[in-house]
């Protein structure tokens, strides 16, 4: 019968999309465990290593992400500007609204008392 042919179980969405699936979360599962372990057993040796790469990118990291923030300056400017009108009209549409809310809440659970106080 074709439909108990392993080709045929593999070709059902269903089977297909679930076994990838599991198999990714196994091997996500499997190499965690695995790094872990390694980790732990080498941490001695790996310590400088990654101390090491962290002062690299330290070093290298800091000047890049200055000029990425100098740079962007002026294109946020930009976009802020570009954004501010419709930032406005998205306001005075919801204006009414809000307004119609407040009035709401207000008939519904009264004024609170100057001192903050009901």
């Amino acid at each position: 019968h074709s439909s108990s042919h392993p080709a045929s179980l593999l070709a059902s969405s269903d089977f297909s999309d679930s076994a990838c699936l599991d198999s990714k979360m196994l091997d996500c599962f499997f190499g965690f465990i695995v790094g872990s372990g390694i980790g732990a057993y080498r941490s001695q040796d790996l310590r400088p290593c990654l101390e090491a790469t962290w002062l690299v990118t330290k070093q290298k990291g800091g000047p890049m992400i200055q000029k990425a923030k100098e740079d962007a300056g002026p294109a946020l400017a930009k976009m802020k500007d570009a954004a501010a009108p419709m930032v406005q009209k998205a306001s005075d549409a919801a204006m009414p609204f809000v307004r119609s809310a407040s009035q709401s809440f207000s008939q519904k659970f009264g004024k609170p008392a100057p001192n903050g106080r009901a």
